[in-house]
């Protein structure tokens, strides 16, 4: 499915600012971060059978899209590390919460010309303030 290529297109065409926090938080959601690190394979509580599968479809699901983020890691990087340099001085509300949920199923590319991660951390960094007697 090409959905996550074309909702990054769409994206990025428009204002980052605009949408960045928004599709951060959105691919960070649908990748499951409670699901995460549960190994079991029997939902809590013992819910019924029916609740084992649609926990193991929602896990199922949120792997097909992991990969597929990961084929297009260096495009979601570059276009979340656009946000805090266009954020008017501070990131958008839930923005670095859902990056760091977002990078430890697709972690930024760590090759090209400048990596991506080095890039998103020095936008994220040029907007915090300065430490004390500096």
């Amino acid at each position: 499915c090409g959905f996550p290529d074309s909702l990054l297109v769409a994206a990025s065409s428009a204002c980052p600012v605009r949408f960045g926090s928004e599709v951060a938080g959105f691919f960070a959601a649908l990748l499951q971060p409670a699901f995460a690190d549960d190994t079991s394979t029997s939902t809590p509580l013992g819910v019924s059978a029916i609740g084992d599968s649609a926990v193991s479809e929602a896990k199922r699901c949120a792997e097909l899209l992991r990969l597929r983020l990961a084929h297009t890691a260096e495009l979601l990087w570059y276009y979340l590390a656009r946000v805090p340099g266009e954020a008017g001085g501070q990131c958008p509300p839930g923005f670095l919460e859902s990056c760091a949920e977002l990078a430890y199923f697709v972690p930024p590319p760590s090759t090209g010309a400048r990596p991506c991660i080095q890039h998103f951390l020095g936008e994220c960094l040029a907007l915090s303030p300065p430490l004390p007697g500096a």
